[in-house]
């Protein structure tokens, strides 16, 4: 059996414009569901998970909530924030609201696991992301 792709936000279609502009750095996420042997790549910047027919990803199992969890990618980097769900979200077996996501972790969603292939590019230490932070601000007053 082969294993099925599936793209969320970003069809292929002819219609020529307009799009929504793309966050700096931005790169694809890239989920696996083992059971299903399926690959999920989220190509937009917002994605919602959840059991409901109007998510972006669905997860059509009990331990799903409607509306589970968001990922987003902001800053550089892809995050999962937890929608209030039943059951919640675990990042690497911990449970947690929100985590930035990197390449190897796996989330949990409810009972469903997905292994993250590709995401947040690099993991920075405190001291890099603090610098990061004070570039970003110094070029946000620096003229155009």
């Amino acid at each position: 059996m082969t294993e099925k792709r599936v793209i969320i936000g970003h069809g292929s279609h002819s219609a020529q414009g307009p799009h929504l502009p793309m966050p700096a750095g931005f790169v694809p996420l890239r989920l696996r569901v083992e059971a299903e042997r399926v690959t999920i790549e989220v190509a937009c910047s917002l994605a919602v998970i959840g059991r409901h027919t109007d998510t972006d990803i669905r997860l059509a199992y009990p331990d799903v909530s409607r509306h589970h969890c968001q990922l987003r990618f902001e800053d550089g980097q892809w995050r999962v924030q937890d929608l209030n769900s039943v059951n919640g979200i675990r990042v690497n077996n911990v449970p947690t609201a929100q985590a930035t996501l990197y390449a190897g972790d796996l989330l949990r969603v409810g009972c469903v696991p997905l292994l993250v292939l590709s995401a947040t590019p690099v993991r920075l230490t405190k001291s890099q992301a603090e610098q990061n932070d004070k570039l970003r601000q110094i070029a946000e007053v620096l003229p155009d």
